[in-house]
């Protein structure tokens, strides 16, 4: 659930996979294959169980590479390759030198208020909230990667079926069901 124990841990942990420019998946497909202009990811926020979603355009003909390379990224953090300090300590800045700015407008103080309404948040709930994000540790970020359950993952892949199916049929870590632009099955 949003907003619940080790909130921040999740937040960190996003913010490595692919919440920023320098996450995992950014500089593995980016800037290190150079099959992505981006790769991002982010925790969907909503008031019941929340989804993470992780999303890159890559080249079409890179496309079951990259489904690999994400995965690896993500069982990675869940526990194959955990976090450094070094990757802590930038997400860890990341989420809390730009709070200045999360709030240089009304209407994103506006914002921030109905986030606490909606979460039923306690009214100073951004008081303490980069010193709880300073505390994560690695031990938090372990915890938090086990929610990722890469078993468990739902891929959705839009491309040229022609040129990527094969590919990802090949890959083998999932059930490869086609449908069509209405979600029928083909």
């Amino acid at each position: 659930p949003p907003r619940g124990p080790g909130e921040e841990a999740i937040e960190v942990l996003n913010t490595l996979l692919g919440g920023q420019f320098t996450s995992r998946l950014n500089m593995n497909l980016r800037e290190d294959k150079h099959w992505s202009y981006g790769a991002r990811s982010r925790v969907q926020d909503t008031r019941g169980p929340r989804a993470l979603m992780a999303m890159a355009s890559v080249q079409t003909d890179r496309t079951a590479d990259s489904v690999a390379e994400m995965l690896k990224e993500i069982r990675g953090l869940a526990g194959e390759r955990p976090a450094t300090a070094e990757e802590i300590r930038s997400a860890v800045a990341n989420l809390t030198l730009t709070l200045p700015g999360r709030w240089e407008s009304a209407r994103a103080v506006a914002e921030s208020i109905g986030e606490i309404v909606t979460h039923g948040l306690p009214d100073r709930h951004f008081d303490g909230y980069a010193t709880r994000v300073r505390a994560v540790g690695a031990g938090d970020l372990a915890a938090a990667g086990r929610l990722l359950g890469p078993g468990g993952l739902v891929w959705v892949v839009v491309g040229d079926r022609r040129r990527v199916e094969e590919g990802l049929r090949r890959l083998g870590i999932a059930e490869v069901a086609v449908v069509d632009a209405d979600g029928r099955p083909v």
